[in-house]
């Protein structure tokens, strides 16, 4: 087992595993890269995205936080 793997961060009274912190990682950066190709598309489409916008900087937000649990562990 790596060494990062043994750790864990505690959130909101949760102890978490690192292992399943770089999986959430990951997962949020996946979904983000696939959310800013599907805003692109529709931009150059014509689409309003601005909702579409606004949940992908709620992602961001979730993987920074994630990124920060990571590296306190």
């Amino acid at each position: 087992m790596m060494e990062s793997q043994m750790h864990a961060t505690r959130t909101m009274g949760e102890l978490i595993p690192a292992h399943v912190l770089e999986e959430q990682r990951v997962t949020l950066e996946r979904r983000l890269h696939e959310g800013y190709v599907r805003i692109e598309e529709a931009l150059v489409a014509g689409q309003d995205v601005a909702g579409w916008e606004r949940f992908w900087i709620e992602l961001l937000h979730q993987y920074e936080a994630v990124c920060a649990q990571l590296e306190a562990a």
